[in-house]
């Protein structure tokens, strides 16, 4: 069975920075703001927890899924011919790089949420 990839180039035209996730962590941390902690800290301390949780979790996943491309990207590698495994692991990597950009996108965000719980709660916000 062949398995169908984009070609390199319609793979690097993907825009990393521009996700739907990008979006809603823009918009809940407050676009443009040089303070989302504060912008955060508006929300419930219910919220603020569950958010801190969310993103946890969707951190962890994207690293879990990253280890498993990092793992398929190895099988390639080791099945297929050089030429026919360029393409597959070109995308893999457009994938790798989307994953750990979200990992550092959620870890934000799991990071601002603490610190405005504690701005909500008027505890004294821990060192970075």
């Amino acid at each position: 069975m062949k398995i169908e990839t984009p070609p390199q180039d319609a793979a690097a035209t993907l825009n990393v920075a521009d996700t739907p996730l990008t979006t809603i962590l823009d918009l809940l941390a407050g676009e443009g703001s040089d303070d989302p902690d504060s912008v955060l800290a508006r929300l419930p301390a219910e919220h603020l927890d569950r958010i801190a949780t969310a993103a946890q979790r969707k951190g962890q996943d994207c690293l879990d899924l990253a280890r498993c491309l990092v793992d398929c990207t190895a099988q390639l590698l080791m099945r297929l011919t050089p030429a026919d495994a360029c393409d597959r692991v070109l995308h893999l990597n457009l994938h790798l790089a989307t994953l750990l950009d979200d990992h550092d996108r959620w870890d934000d965000l799991h990071t601002h949420a603490d610190t405005a719980a504690r701005i909500a709660t008027g505890e004294p916000a821990s060192p970075p």
